[in-house]
């Protein structure tokens, strides 16, 4: 290979790199930005209990309440596995169709696909018992119209 394209093919290839590595960390940032949506129009509680005893069952309730003038959608409560290692869900009132792991960020995913009317309120209840002594905390994430538009709360429990 002749030595006089040497050197503009390395200044080339790192251009071309360059311009890589900025896509790839613009495309990133755009996509962090996507995936940490907080939803809209809705006004969220969620109340845990603060104490329980070992083999108790309590309630863990989330509220959402529709400000929109048209249904929204509860797509999913997810609550870390940090707070699930001492509490165990027994069911929810209503119902959640699914649940499963998102192993990649420790959280239990459970699926209600359930329309908020306009102007109305969705209680959750979630039955929790509690099977393991020790201080349980973590975060809760509220989905409203996809997986990807939550509010996040933080719960904590204490087992005796």
């Amino acid at each position: 290979m002749n030595r006089k394209w040497i050197v503009p093919l390395i200044i080339g290839c790192g251009a071309l790199c360059l311009v890589a590595a900025l896509v790839v960390v613009l495309g990133g940032a755009a996509f962090f930005r996507w995936m940490m949506e907080e939803p809209e129009n809705v006004n969220i509680q969620v109340d845990a209990p603060i104490m329980a005893t070992m083999g108790e069952t309590v309630t863990l309730q989330v509220s959402i309440e529709n400000l929109a003038a048209e249904p929204q959608l509860l797509d999913s409560i997810d609550i870390a596995d940090s707070y699930l290692e001492g509490l165990g869900i027994q069911r929810a009132d209503p119902p959640f169709t699914e649940s499963y792991p998102l192993g990649l960020v420790d959280y239990q995913s459970f699926t209600f696909q359930r329309d908020i009317p306009a102007g109305e309120t969705l209680n959750v209840q979630f039955y929790v018992v509690a099977t393991r002594i020790g201080d349980w905390s973590g975060d809760i994430d509220v989905c409203i119209g996809s997986g990807s538009a939550c509010s996040t709360f933080i719960v904590r429990t204490v087992v005796e």
